[in-house]
C-alpha cells in the first residue's frame, strides 16, 4: 500500500518537474531577449541636446579651448574635457543614456602613441560628468561636427574633407558590450541611386528626429555648375544647396535625394549660390523650421534665415519655399545656428568689426509675424546678446 502511494505521488511530480523546467527555460529565454533589448538601448530617452557647436576657429587668439553653446542658459561655455585642446568638432546625442547623461561625439588630432607623431580619431564622453567612453583612431579627415541618427542608437554620420560623408558605430550590434577591438572603421555612405552630375562633395550633415520627415537627412551638396568634374573646380564655379537625403534601412547607402530649397518665382536681387549649415526645429504649434546660412556670388559673409518645411504636399517629401523664408537683419560668421528645445529662439554668430565674438539669438515668432504682416525678406527681431563663459 505504502509502495502504491510512492509511485501514484512520483508521476505527477516528475511531469511536474518537467513542466516547471521548460517553463523556466522558456522565460529565461525572453528574459535574455529583453536583457539584449535593453542593453542594446541602455534605456536610453529621447532629449533635445542642450549643447550645440560652435565654429572654434572664430574665437582667435584661443581657439585651443573646447566650447559650445548652451541653448538653456544662451552662454557659450568652455568644456575641461580630456584632451580637450585636441578637440576640434563636436555634436551632442538626440538622447539621454538611463543615467541621464548626454553623450558627445567630438574629433580628436594629436600623438596617440609612440608609434605615431600625429594622428586623427573620433572620441564619446557622457556629459555632465566627462566620463570618456570610447576613443578611435581613424584615418578620414573631418570636415564638421557630427550628427546622431534619429533615434537612441550610439551611430553617427560625418562629413569629411574627401567630400564623403562617413557613418559609425560606437555599438557593435553583434556585441552588446563591444571592445575597441569589436569596433570598425567609419565607412562612407555609397550610393545607390544615381548621384547628381558634377557633384564634388557632400557636407554639414543633420539628421531630424520629427517623424514626418520619414528619416531624411539634411545636407549640403556641393556640385559644378558645368556637370563636370573631368577638372579642378574653383569655388566661383561651383554652387553648394540643401538636399534631402534619403538612406537605406541599415544607413550605409543613398537611395533617394533631391534639392529641399524651391526657387521658383524667386525675387532676389542676387541668387544665393551658397546654402549651407542646416538646423531643423519643430515649434511648439507643431510647424517645422529650417534655419541655415545664405550668400550670394559676390558677398564674403552669410545671411541667416529662417523658413517652414512643408512635409504634406503629394509626395510627402519635405520641401522649402525661398519666397516664403524670413532673412534676420545683418551678416553671420560660419558657424552652425542652432535652436532652443523649444523652438523659440534661433542662435547664431553675428558678424561685428571688434571682438570677442558673441552669440545672438532670435524670436522665431516674432520673426515670422513681422515677416507676413510686412510681407518682405528683411525682419529685425529682438535680439539677445549671449556672454562667454570661460
Amino acid at each position: 500500500m505504502g509502495n502504491c502511494w510512492r509511485v501514484t505521488v512520483w508521476l505527477p511530480s516528475r511531469g511536474l518537474v518537467r513542466l516547471l523546467i521548460a517553463t523556466a527555460g522558456i522565460l529565461t529565454t525572453i528574459a535574455l531577449g529583453l536583457g539584449r533589448s535593453s542593453m542594446k538601448s541602455e534605456g536610453r530617452r529621447v532629449m533635445f541636446p542642450r549643447y550645440h557647436s560652435i565654429n572654434a576657429y572664430l574665437f582667435s587668439p584661443s581657439p585651443a579651448k573646447f566650447r559650445m553653446l548652451d541653448v538653456n542658459t544662451s552662454k557659450i561655455v568652455h568644456f575641461p574635457l580630456a584632451d580637450s585642446p585636441l578637440l576640434k568638432y563636436a555634436g551632442c546625442s538626440p538622447w539621454q543614456d538611463r543615467w541621464g547623461r548626454t553623450h558627445l561625439a567630438a574629433f580628436w588630432m594629436g600623438q596617440s602613441s609612440f608609434k605615431k607623431d600625429f594622428t586623427i580619431g573620433l572620441t564619446r564622453y557622457a556629459l555632465p560628468g566627462r566620463e570618456v567612453l570610447d576613443r578611435i583612431e581613424m584615418d578620414t579627415i573631418p570636415a564638421g561636427p557630427p550628427c546622431w541618427f534619429p533615434d537612441t542608437t550610439a551611430r553617427i554620420l560625418f562629413a569629411c574633407t574627401d567630400g564623403h560623408i562617413y557613418r559609425f558605430s560606437f555599438e557593435d550590434p553583434r556585441n552588446s558590450n563591444p571592445t575597441a577591438d569589436d569596433k570598425q572603421s567609419p565607412r562612407p555612405l555609397i550610393w545607390q541611386a544615381q548621384p547628381p552630375p558634377g557633384l564634388m562633395r557632400i557636407s554639414a550633415p543633420t539628421w531630424p528626429t520629427d517623424p514626418r520627415l520619414r528619416g531624411k537627412l539634411i545636407v549640403s551638396l556641393t556640385i559644378a555648375r558645368d556637370g563636370l568634374l573631368a577638372r579642378v573646380v574653383p569655388r566661383h564655379e561651383s554652387e553648394t544647396h540643401l538636399w534631402w537625403l534619403e538612406l537605406s534601412r541599415n544607413g550605409s547607402a543613398i537611395v533617394a535625394g533631391a534639392p529641399l530649397i524651391s526657387k521658383e518665382g524667386g525675387d532676389l536681387a542676387e541668387p544665393m549660390v551658397i546654402e549651407e549649415l542646416p538646423a531643423v526645429s519643430t515649434a511648439a504649434d507643431g510647424r517645422l523650421f529650417l534655419a541655415y546660412l545664405a550668400r550670394g556670388e559676390s558677398e564674403k559673409d552669410h545671411r541667416l534665415r529662417l523658413a517652414p518645411i512643408v512635409t504634406e504636399n503629394p509626395s510627402y517629401l519635405p520641401s522649402v519655399d525661398e519666397k516664403k523664408a524670413v532673412e534676420f537683419a545683418g551678416r553671420f560668421l560660419l558657424s552652425p545656428p542652432a535652436f532652443s528645445g523649444d523652438g523659440r529662439w534661433v542662435y547664431a554668430v553675428p558678424r561685428h568689426a571688434q571682438p570677442p565674438v558673441q552669440i545672438v539669438r532670435f524670436s522665431v515668432v516674432e520673426a515670422l509675424a513681422r515677416n507676413s504682416a510686412q510681407g518682405r525678406i528683411g525682419t529685425n527681431p529682438q535680439i539677445l546678446t549671449c556672454k562667454v563663459n570661460d
